[in-house]
């Protein structure tokens, strides 16, 4: 199907040449449209620009003062309130027909040229821009009774909704709401299913995946620790699994399905690799320890 042609008035082509600096592409097109019976595309006015020789994008340099102001004001104050700020200044800007356009900062803005800078805060410097950030309202403060669930933001998980969460050390955990609350899914499934789960006891998975809770990959623990043959054992298990989903990979027909198949690759891969680190570093010590209660350490070491 041809794509109907749109005819441009004379005018409305002096108005882009004229405002293509100091309006945004919504503006102009609002401008434009809102004269017209048939709306225009941004695609439309996309290719006249380029007809017409004229450039939307015009880059605008920091100023000199502006990196100064960040690398003063960076380990107190938060990306977004730098951008706002850095706006207001308007120090940076660009001489464009005799008349001056001043830069729009934003939150990737001023990401990006602390990156090039070098720029870091500390962790600590991170929660003190956090609690600033709630104190002068660019944060909502989040309570247990006024939150993005209570305000509607979010729709209320129900009982028996199971859900993926990301823990502080970076695992992924299952999880799934009883009367209210969320519990951890391998443990739930263990008692509801298997058998009950004394108190003390710990679920584990065999294959060191917390999200593989197939009956046959758990079993009951009284402690949490994971030795080397845990890891041994896990490896191998790790290591069928990943042949399987190559082949399941190469089964797919949709793009979601083998998207979805691409992405578990990926997270199989990601854990065989951090089992593995382990097993050398552990192996490694152990290497230096018998290395060094056998007398086979050299003598610098000793000295």
């Amino acid at each position: 199907m041809d794509r109907e042609k749109v005819n441009w008035y004379p005018d409305e082509l002096l108005f882009l040449k004229e405002n293509i600096n100091k309006l945004t592409n919504q503006q102009l097109l609002d401008a434009i449209n809102a004269k017209r019976s048939k709306p225009v595309g941004y695609s439309a006015m996309r290719h006249q620009f380029i007809r017409m020789g004229i450039l939307r994008q015009i880059q605008i340099r920091w100023s000199q003062e502006d990196v100064n102001y960040l690398k003063k004001h960076f380990r107190k104050k938060g990306n977004v309130e730098l951008a706002i700020l850095l706006t207001k200044r308007k120090k940076t800007f660009r001489v464009i027909d005799g008349k001056r356009v001043y830069r729009q900062f934003n939150k990737k803005h001023v990401e990006k040229k602390l990156k090039l800078l070098k720029l870091k805060r500390t962790p600590e410097e991170v929660s003190a821009i956090k609690k600033r950030n709630i104190e002068i309202g660019l944060t909502p403060v989040i309570t247990s009774s006024d939150n993005y669930w209570s305000r509607g933001v979010r729709q209320k998980s129900k009982d028996g909704d199971i859900k993926i969460w990301k823990r502080q050390d970076g695992k992924l955990i299952r999880v799934i709401k009883v009367d209210g609350k969320f519990t951890p899914y391998s443990r739930w499934f263990y008692h509801n299913f298997i058998s009950p789960v004394p108190a003390g006891m710990n679920v584990f998975h065999i294959d060191l995946d917390p999200l593989n809770d197939d009956p046959e990959n758990l079993e009951l623990r009284n402690k949490k620790g994971v030795n080397r043959e845990d890891r041994k054992r896990a490896l191998q298990l790790l290591n069928v699994r990943l042949e399987k989903q190559f082949q399941n990979l190469a089964a797919t027909t949709t793009r979601e399905e083998q998207k979805t198949a691409q992405k578990e690759l990926a997270r199989l891969k990601k854990l065989i690799k951090q089992i593995e680190l382990k097993l050398n570093y552990a192996q490694n010590n152990s290497t230096q320890h018998n290395r060094y209660y056998t007398g086979e350490v050299s003598e610098c070491l000793l000295t």
